[in-house]
């Protein structure tokens, strides 16, 4: 029994940090695009069409750079599930995703 929960704990467990992660990817390409608004807004942009125009081009590449790295960060995690090498991506990615977050509540 303990051999099982040896093998399917660290599984479960990487499973779920990836949906966090995912979940925390998404909600950063949200605040990515608002915190480029704010800013751009305080740096004295008047015009609104522009803002959308480059706030949405923006929201392109950041959106295609993070189905990049979902896709490749997959890849990775399957390959060295419940290793050490894993729970370090883990943590620098979920660890820097908080960043956006953090940095949106003190912009916007």
């Amino acid at each position: 029994m303990d051999v099982l929960k040896a093998k399917v704990f660290p599984k479960v467990l990487a499973g779920l940090l990836w949906l966090v992660s995912f979940a925390l990817g998404l909600l950063d390409v949200y605040f990515i695009w608002e915190i480029f608004r704010t800013l751009y807004v305080k740096l004295g942009g008047r015009d609104a069409y522009l803002s959308y125009l480059l706030g949405n081009c923006l929201l392109g590449l950041v959106g295609f750079g993070y189905l990049a790295f979902v896709i490749v960060s997959s890849e990775y995690h399957l390959k060295h599930l419940g290793e050490a090498p894993s729970w370090k991506l883990f943590a620098k990615t979920i660890g820097v995703q908080l960043i956006f977050p953090i940095v949106a509540f003190f912009t916007i």
